[in-house]
């Protein structure tokens, strides 16, 4: 809620018949000039245009006496006391100095219920945070190696770095609002409300966000993508690395990572922040658990601003990817229609090779856009798209160009010559003109004479009309067969390449999602283990993934090899057992056995407890038995078997950790 739309009381400034009639003293020429100027600029449009009342402003009236600061703090200080004023303030930015400037002022109370002191207050606080925004506006554009020094700084440091410590990343520019600025001590509930306000409306006005446990970070345009994508490679090269042994967290990352990797199938995509976003996530909640802290851990600033800066990164995205989408369109359009192209390059065949080098939603444009003619063309490669200017103005010229081709891009002729046809209604009166005719008949004659049978030729040599045109509707019945059939063939063609492509999505998909919902109950399953102190049944576990239909839970439970045992007729739902269930095994033994310690537990709880004990005692005791040589005392000793396992799995993991690639 605004100042303007609450009761505060540091602003309940009284009128000045309630003032006097409560024993206020105007009669004295000082306080009496003084109360009558702060109320001649205690007025909206005064305040939008820079008019305050403060301690040093010079009052006609009392220019002959002797009053300077001191005598004007101490009328103010009685006005004040008579509620006849109010201390507020007003942040200037100082270019010069390039910092901000508090000047305490003083508001009083017109009488007007409309626009009271509230509204007064209200408005000082937006001309401030538009003084906020003039600093923010006036600090540098910070590059990238700017940047990633302060998420050094942040990585290494085990507390949370002052502000000024961090110059490229986080902000304080309210920090200048200290009672020590003031001409009085202000109230604690104005400096409290204040600060608010103004945090909240540079947030609101897009200018800053706000990063937990480090403050404001501007968000400046020209710098959005830079700082998002240097924060997004920091986690990566830095921080990642640093917790390649949280399990957990690595899980998650991997099902992310096959998550990505399926968008990037389809080809042309649209880069995208969500990815980073969930990583960010993803690194949060994991080393928040870790560090066993709710708010900021080493290298939080990296994680903090990407999840703050993901959504304006995101439309930064697509509306690059829409600008370069217009720039090839507008690129490949100007090659054929631009002023001063030849008339031979304003006809263009496109591939398939040349059709899947060009986004989709480009292609789409081109054959749809209004400058053109459009057709398509089959050959035993695949199938040609031919774009030519909508003007049939140059198709004489481009007859004589191709009069001139040899013979392997006859095919070309007959191209044209198909999209003619197909537009020919458009431009009938092309076909009135006699050299066009002329020709256009000579060029259709070249291109057809390789598909005519030489004796044919030879009858037409002789001169014979009949067989002249029996060999040329041949040639055009040949033509028309042949396209029919490969146009087939190319359809199906592509029909499978989609198809494939199609199921190597859906296998890739598959695979995100498979991973993906194990994680989720890996982590289900934590969250009874650890802070519920339980063991779950599959029917509870079950339970919380309504969206799953319980045979379909179990039989996914089974494939995965999550651990069961049984119980009462019912299952426990351990780990799976994987390359992780040594190390999860020992660290879910230790727990259990310190709950099983409490003398209060219920005792269906300590049964589930001791069931999975017992087991994992078991677990651990074969595995142990397979790790080296044992003494007969170890044998003979579950905890020394125990003991030697768990030294010879830290040995392991450290191998394993070192020489396992990540897959993020």
């Amino acid at each position: 809620m605004s100042a303007a739309g609450q009761k505060l009381e540091f602003l309940n400034i009284l009128k000045e018949s309630e003032a006097i009639a409560r024993g206020a003293n105007l009669s004295e020429k000082a306080h009496h000039a003084v109360y009558k100027m702060v109320k001649s600029v205690s007025a909206l449009d005064q305040i939008k245009n820079g008019t305050i009342f403060h301690a040093g402003m010079k009052i006609p009236e009392l220019e002959s006496l002797d009053y300077g600061r001191k005598e004007a703090l101490e009328v103010l200080q009685r006005l004040i006391s008579d509620q006849l004023i109010a201390q507020v303030f007003l942040l200037e930015f100082d270019g010069s100095a390039n910092k901000l400037a508090l000047t305490p002022c003083y508001i009083a109370n017109w009488g007007d219920d409309r626009i009271g002191p509230e509204q007064l207050f209200q408005e000082l606080l937006m001309q401030s945070v538009a003084a906020i925004e003039e600093f923010l506006q006036a600090r540098p554009i910070f590059n990238r190696d700017q940047i990633w020094k302060d998420l050094e700084k942040d990585i290494n440091s085990p507390a949370t770095p002052d502000v000024s410590q961090l110059p490229a990343s986080v902000v304080d520019p309210i920090a200048v609002i200290q009672p020590s600025a003031f001409d009085f001590v202000p109230p604690a509930e104005m400096l409290r409300v204040a600060k608010d306000e103004m945090r909240e409306e540079l947030i609101r006005r897009g200018d800053v966000v706000y990063l937990l446990e480090y403050g404001l970070l501007p968000v400046r345009d020209e710098e959005l993508l830079i700082r998002f994508e240097t924060c997004s490679d920091f986690m990566v090269s830095r921080i990642i690395p640093e917790h390649r042994n949280n399990a957990n967290l690595k899980s998650e990352l991997y099902s992310i990572s096959t998550q990505e990797e399926t968008y990037h199938l389809e080809g042309f995509v649209r880069k995208t922040a969500d990815f980073t976003q969930k990583k960010a996530a993803a690194l949060r909640k994991h080393l928040l658990a870790a560090y066993g802290k709710t708010s900021r851990f080493p290298g939080a600033l990296a994680v903090e601003q990407v999840l703050k800066l993901q959504p304006a990164a995101e439309e930064r995205y697509r509306q690059r990817w829409d600008q370069e989408m217009e720039h090839q369109h507008r690129e490949i359009r100007d090659s054929i229609l631009g002023l001063g192209v030849d008339v031979a390059d304003q006809i263009r065949f496109f591939s398939e090779e040349d059709r899947q080098s060009i986004p989709a939603d480009v292609w789409k444009k081109l054959i749809n856009d209004s400058g053109f003619f459009h057709s398509t063309w089959e050959r035993s490669d695949g199938t040609y798209h031919v774009l030519c200017k909508k003007n049939p103005g140059i198709f004489p010229e481009l007859v004589n160009i191709m009069l001139k081709m040899g013979a392997e891009d006859h095919w070309k002729i007959l191209a044209f010559r198909f999209l003619i046809e197909k537009y020919e209604t458009t431009f009938p009166e092309l076909f009135s003109n006699t050299d066009f005719v002329e020709a256009y008949g000579r060029l259709l004659r070249s291109a057809y004479m390789n598909l005519i049978p030489w004796y044919y030729r030879l009858l037409m040599f002789l001169g014979l009309k009949s067989f002249v045109d029996a060999a040329f509707q041949n040639a055009k019945k040949k033509i028309q067969d042949d396209q029919e059939r490969l146009a087939l063939k190319n359809q199906e063609k592509r029909d499978s390449q989609e198809k494939q492509k199609i199921m190597e999505r859906k296998e890739r998909s598959g695979q995100a999602e498979t991973l993906e919902f194990r994680r989720r109950i890996v982590e289900t399953l934590e969250r009874h283990f650890y802070q519920n102190g339980t063991v779950p049944l599959i029917s509870e576990l079950m339970a919380e993934f309504p969206d799953r239909k319980p045979d379909e839970f179990k039989e996914f439970i089974k494939k995965q090899g999550f651990k069961l045992l049984d119980f009462n007729g019912d299952k426990i739902v351990l780990y799976p057992v994987d390359h992780q269930w040594r190390v999860r095994a020992v660290r879910l033994k230790k727990h259990l056995e310190q709950l099983v310690q409490d003398a209060g537990m219920e005792e269906t709880r300590k049964a589930r407890i001791n069931t999975v004990l017992k087991m994992l005692q078991r677990s651990i005791k074969q595995a142990a038995s397979g790790v080296g040589g044992q003494s007969t005392t170890e044998k003979l000793d579950p905890d020394a078997a125990f003991q030697r396992f768990e030294t010879e799995l830290e040995k392991h993991e450290k191998v394993s950790a070192s020489a396992e690639e990540d897959p993020y």
